[in-house]
């Protein structure tokens, strides 16, 4: 039996057999999808405006591709900026959208803790167990900054190590400081308790240093390229990290625009070859038990 100690997956798949957590019926994953739609519209707009630029990724680009729109259960949107376009995103959004949208980012949220953004729309609840910011959780969109990968072999690799073993250590003292509550929801899980109690012991000699600097340190790490033509980038914060989230650059720009839900928005220039090394098969559809779902502490749209 292959073991690892990914705890993203396991917390994912343990949060959906808690008796404490809501899961969406459909009705109100349509609901949330509609929301998401007018925030997406408000995004596109402020891109358009500024000239920053922006794909859907995920769930959100096979949606496109496969159903012309949200995958049915899907209740979030994922994009992914440029990093230059990234760093600016928040402060055009505030600008235009003062009152409507509160903007985790790593550098202007203290308590935040995540080395991606969330774009949260005031007014409504969408808490999660690991919120870091549970008074402020509302409806969200997760926006993913692409970096750019040195062209050198050697120094790729160095990039590699540093971001993902930045993140590893940010993980394990994340791990550590929640792992009470991350006890308390593993319940049985053999898999689960063992992966948070050896991410907290691996922590222990990190956890002298405060972590918020831990986390801008690895900010520092992840944005390390400058170069802006270089031949492949990353989402380097992605689910599969640096190196199984490294595509060639004519994969994602020029973007272009597809239909989704009756609207246009962006995404790769070339997404059946990135949807075909992100999930394999994509066109094929995932039985009910392998659907990904958030599992919520508290829900409202009102």
């Amino acid at each position: 039996m292959k073991r690892s100690l990914s705890t993203y997956s396991t917390f994912k798949k343990m949060l959906l057999h808690n008796p404490d957590i809501h899961l969406l019926p459909q009705e109100e994953v349509n609901a949330v999808q509609q929301v998401l739609l007018t925030m997406m519209d408000d995004i596109h707009s402020v891109c358009r405006e500024n000239d920053l630029h922006y794909v859907m990724s995920g769930g959100c680009a096979l949606g496109a591709v496969r159903h012309g729109g949200f995958i049915p259960w899907d209740d979030d949107i994922d994009i992914c900026m440029p990093r230059k376009d990234y760093d600016q995103i928040r402060q055009c959004m505030m600008q235009r959208f003062p009152e409507k949208y509160y903007v985790q980012e790593i550098k202007a949220c203290e308590q935040y803790d995540l080395s991606f953004m969330k774009i949260r729309l005031n007014g409504t609840v969408f808490c999660e167990h690991l919120d870091s910011e549970p008074e402020k959780a509302g409806v969200f969109i997760d926006v993913f900054a692409v970096e750019n990968v040195a062209d050198n072999p050697f120094v790729r690799n160095v990039q590699w190590l540093l971001s993902d073993g930045m993140q590893f250590i940010c993980s394990c003292i994340r791990i550590r400081k929640k792992r009470k509550i991350l006890l308390e929801m593993a319940g049985e899980s053999r898999q689960a308790v063992r992966a948070i109690r050896i991410k907290s012991v691996l922590s222990i000699p990190f956890s002298v240093i405060p972590f918020r600097r831990w986390l801008l340190w690895t900010e520092k790490v992840l944005r390390m390229n400058h170069n802006e033509q270089s031949e492949y980038i990353s989402v380097s914060s992605g689910v599969k990290h640096f190196k199984g989230e490294m595509y060639p650059r004519e994969w994602f720009f020029p973007e272009r625009e597809m239909e989704f839900q009756g609207r246009q928005y962006c995404v790769m220039a070339e997404i059946e070859k990135y949807l075909g090394k992100m999930f394999g098969d994509y066109q094929k559809i995932p039985p009910v038990e392998e659907r990904e779902r958030h599992a919520l502490l508290a829900f409202s749209l009102d």
